[in-house]
C-alpha cells in the first residue's frame, strides 16, 4: 500500500518501476555447477562466469546469440491449450518437423 511508504521509499519505487522502453540494461543470473550472469546494454549479449577462486566474472562468452534454426526447441508446452490458434499451429509443426 503505497500510503505506508515514506518519502523515500516512494521515490525509490518511483525510480524503480519504469517502462520497459526506459531501460538501459537487463540480465538475470544462474546458479548451477557454475554461476553465470547475462547482461545486456541494449547492443548484444554477453556472458560471464564467476571465478570462484578470485571471486570475480569473467567474460566467457562475448557474443550470445539466438541461432535463426536449431535442430531442438523447449519451452514449456503445459498451457498450449490456452495459447491463441497460430502459436499452437507452429508450435505443432515444431512437434512434427515441419517447423
Amino acid at each position: 500500500d503505497e500510503g505506508n511508504l515514506n518519502e523515500s521509499e516512494l521515490a525509490c519505487l518511483t525510480q524503480t518501476l519504469q517502462p520497459g522502453k526506459n531501460l538501459v540494461a537487463a540480465g538475470y543470473c544462474f546458479y548451477s555447477a557454475a554461476t553465470e550472469l547475462v547482461v545486456t546494454f541494449g547492443h548484444g549479449v554477453a556472458g560471464f562466469t564467476l571465478d570462484t577462486d578470485v571471486g570475480d566474472y569473467k567474460l566467457t562468452r562475448p557474443s550470445i546469440e539466438i541461432p535463426k534454426r536449431g535442430n531442438i526447441y523447449s519451452m514449456n508446452q503445459a498451457n498450449m491449450s490456452q495459447w491463441d490458434k497460430p502459436m499452437q499451429d507452429y508450435v505443432s509443426d515444431l512437434m512434427n518437423g515441419k517447423g
